[in-house]
């Protein structure tokens, strides 16, 4: 079967950029990495869309929310107990991101020859938005930063800017030490309830917030986080979150993430929100951008970019 792979003009076309436009950083991993991929017949296709169906419909899923507090801290707990042996920043990546399955790209499915596939790509992905939206930050807050990989590459990033994480998973906190310990960097670490979150800490002026994949847990109960963040008057936010309203029902890959997202209990309304408060002049939206790249269940890489007014 024919091979396929991803250059640079199919990053900076996901992207919606020029080529000229990647920096060089991006462009080297899309050159060194494996972005090698086949596509699949109808017939795959078919045995792939039922059995996302069968397992939707098995309630077998768990549910998302603040009961899954304990299963964040073993999960990151596993991370912390790997990088602490191996000092990779690969031995980072969640466990739940897994190798050897069917991805989806571009409104398909697609069968990576690397198990790093999803890695390598939003390791792309995310370098490309930091240096592009974060250079002007003094300081960067990630906020539900888990396994801590975020942090890793905005330390390298940049090493002058003051860089926190929060997460209510001491795990994460331990992640942060550990890298301080095995970089020599100064990353701050920090126990924070996304559901519950405390305004007497202040964040700090002109500063960045980010989340990848955290908002997602919220569900619709993302109101208290959000007050949270206008309160602080944040000069940007970014967020790689799967947003519903970024779909389209009538497409089958964007009908099966949509319903996969309202089983788990995932984001709901959030950007519909933002909507509203742009209306009202209290935010400003400044890109919400779909990217057609994702996991087996969902696109869970869409990015949307805002600011307090």
């Amino acid at each position: 079967m024919k091979i396929f792979r991803l250059k640079e003009a199919d990053f900076a076309k996901l992207l919606g950029v020029h080529s000229k436009d990647l920096p060089p950083q991006c462009k080297n991993i899309i050159k060194k990495m494996d972005f090698r991929y086949r596509k699949i017949d109808l017939r795959q296709r078919d045995k792939i869309i039922a059995d996302i169906l069968e397992k939707i419909d098995s309630n077998t899923f768990s549910i998302a929310g603040s009961s899954r507090r304990p299963q964040w801290e073993r999960g990151w707990g596993q991370n912390l107990k790997e990088y602490a042996r191996t000092k990779d920043i690969y031995s980072l990546t969640p466990k739940f991101i897994r190798g050897g399955q069917p991805i989806r790209l571009n409104r398909d499915f697609i069968i990576p020859t690397s198990d790093r596939f999803e890695f390598d790509f939003v390791d792309v992905l995310r370098r490309w938005l930091f240096i592009k939206y974060f250079r002007d930050q003094d300081a960067i807050y990630e906020f539900g930063c888990g396994s801590c990989q975020q942090l890793a590459i905005l330390a390298k990033l940049f090493p002058k800017k003051q860089i926190i994480g929060l997460d209510w998973s001491l795990a994460s906190v331990k992640i942060i030490k550990r890298f301080n310990q095995f970089n020599n960097t100064n990353l701050i670490g920090k126990s924070f309830n996304l559901f519950k979150p405390d305004f007497n800490y202040r964040l700090l002026p002109n500063s960045a917030v980010l989340t990848v994949g955290t908002l997602e847990q919220l569900g619709s109960n993302f109101e208290p986080f959000l007050k949270y963040l206008m309160a602080n008057k944040v000069s940007l936010c970014l967020h790689l979150e799967t947003i519903e309203e970024l779909y389209e029902g009538q497409n089958l890959l964007d009908y099966l993430a949509l319903k996969f997202d309202r089983k788990r209990g995932y984001l709901s309304g959030f950007l519909a929100r933002l909507r509203e408060l742009e209306e009202k002049k209290r935010v400003r939206i400044l890109k919400a951008q779909r990217i057609y790249f994702g996991s087996l269940y969902h696109d869970g890489y869409s990015l949307i970019l805002w600011r307090t007014k």
